[in-house]
Order: structure tokens, then sequence, then C-alpha cells
């Protein structure tokens, strides 16, 4: 809710595109605004690659054998990904629409279904039976919460993507760029309400191996017996919004760099726009980056 309503402050005070840089920059001085946009970039680069990483794991969790070639097909995602953005906004954005719609519908049937199971069916408790809790390893302090918050911040970085890329959306932009930030963060809000409440009435907890995930045994609690066949299309549906979310990481990396770039803090090359007008340098730069990090 913080974060969704000063970004919401943001979008009309900068219609051209204010991101972290643009407001730090202006209002805190340069340094500020760079100390934002090398943060930025840091998280692009990483969000595009533990995304990927994140959705292959899921796919791996229902299918053991894949285990082996998690590494090839998170690059594959990748380059596919890269060489979509290359051909543009439109026909990118219009390629990753279905995944949004289809991860959304999925996420909701789950969690509609797993409570309704959950309370009416089987009478669980809301919180279910875990083990017993290890002893902490670090006190609780500042620096956790600090720590919690910007973990928390990792699955909003979209909302970074809509503040800077405002002069994108249909006229009145403004007004469209908040609409949007609002509906995302309000779905936001609810999975996350939804699959945590999920994750302790059944009980789940991460394994050290990582494999299954916690969506994974999510959702094979949820649908047993005759509904197992929908486990590995809701985890379909995982890998795509989660290389959606890899998308962001595309829509804004080469934004904030063309800017930076502007600004004579990088390479004027970042500034370029390609044949489709997308800034062709930022996104292979991302691309590679993230390949390597993977």
């Amino acid at each position: 809710v913080i974060v969704a309503t000063s970004y919401r402050q943001t979008i009309p005070a900068y219609p051209n595109g204010g991101g972290s840089y643009t407001v730090a920059r202006e209002n805190l001085g340069t340094v500020a605004g760079l100390v934002a946009a090398a943060a930025l970039m840091i998280d692009y680069v990483l969000n595009v690659a533990v995304c990927i990483a994140a959705g292959v794991h899921n796919i791996v969790s229902f299918f053991p054998t894949l285990n082996a070639y998690d590494v090839p097909m998170g690059i594959a995602l990748i380059v596919i990904i890269t060489l979509l953005n290359l051909r543009g906004l439109r026909e990118s954005g219009t390629i990753f629409a279905f995944p949004t719609y289809f991860f959304i519908v999925s996420a909701a049937l789950l969690t509609i279904v797993g409570l309704i199971k959950a309370c009416l069916f089987q009478h669980q408790p809301l919180i279910g039976t875990f083990t017993p809790a290890v002893s902490a390893i670090e006190p609780l302090s500042i620096y956790v919460i600090l720590r919690s918050f910007a973990t928390g911040c990792t699955a909003m970085t979209g909302v970074e993507a809509i503040s800077n890329a405002t002069p994108v959306f249909h006229k009145p932009q403004a007004r469209n760029a908040a609409l949007t930030l609002t509906l995302m963060a309000c779905i936001l809000g609810s999975l996350f309400l939804g699959i945590t409440l999920l994750a302790m009435t059944y009980g789940i907890e991460a394994r050290a191996s990582g494999n299954p995930t916690v969506i994974a045994q999510i959702a094979m609690q949820v649908y047993g017996g005759p509904w197992a066949f929908l486990v590995p299309i809701f985890l379909l549906s995982v890998l795509g919004i989660l290389t959606l979310s890899a998308e962001t990481s595309f829509a804004g990396f080469p934004r904030l760099a063309a800017l930076l770039a502007q600004d004579r803090f990088l390479p004027t090359q970042f500034s370029f726009r390609g044949d489709r007008l997308s800034f062709s340098v930022g996104i292979i730069v991302l691309g590679v980056l993230a390949s390597l990090l993977l």
C-alpha cells in the first residue's frame, strides 16, 4: 500500500516518466539519483534471473526428470524474451497479455477451491500443523525489518516500470497509468493474502532442497485425486507470470539506461532506438547480464 500510493502520486507529478532516478535526482540531487538508478539496474538484472529460475524450478517440481536442464531452459527463456522485446513494444505486449489473465484466473481458482476445501469440507484450522520452529539465527532488529521490506518490494517491480513508462499509455496517460498501478496493487495484495492463507491452513513449509516449491506443494494439496491434472496447468501459469515479471525488467531497464545515457552517465548508444523503436542496446545488455548471472 505504501509503495503503490507513493508511485500513484509520482505518476501525475512526472507525466513524462518519473521513476526513482528522475524523482530522486530532481528532489535530492544527482548523487541520490545515481544511487537510485544503480539500485534499480541491479534489481532489474536480478529480477530477470531470479524470476526465470523460479519459474523453471516450479516446472521441475512437477517434472523432476528435467532437473538437469534447468539452467539451459532458463537461458533459452531469456533469449526468447530478449528477441520478442527487440521486435518492439506493441508485439511483445500482445504476446505477454495472455499469461497475465491465465495466471490471475488460475491463482484465483486455486485460492477459492483451496479455502472452500479446507474450511467447509475438511474443517482445517487456519494455522495448520508445522514442524517446531528452529532457533533464531539473528536478532529481530531494524536490519531484519528492512530486509523483509526489500524482499516484499521485489514483488512490486512493476510499479517502477509503470511509472517510467507513463508516456506509453493511451491518453489520458497519467490517469490510465495510475489506474493500471492501482489494479496491479489490488491484484497483488489479493493473491498474496490468498496464497498466504493456503500455506498456513495446509501447513506448507519450504524444503531445504527447494523441490518441490511452496507453490507446487500448495497446488498438489488443493488439487488432489481426480483434479490432479490441474496441478501442471497451474504451474505452467506460474511459469508464465514469472516470465512476464522478467518482461517487466525488459520494459524498465532499457528506459532507465536511455535516461542515464541522455544525462551522460552511460554511453549514448543506450539512448538510440532500433528499427522497432525499442532501446535495442539496453535490451541486449540486460539479456546478456541476466543469462550470465543465471
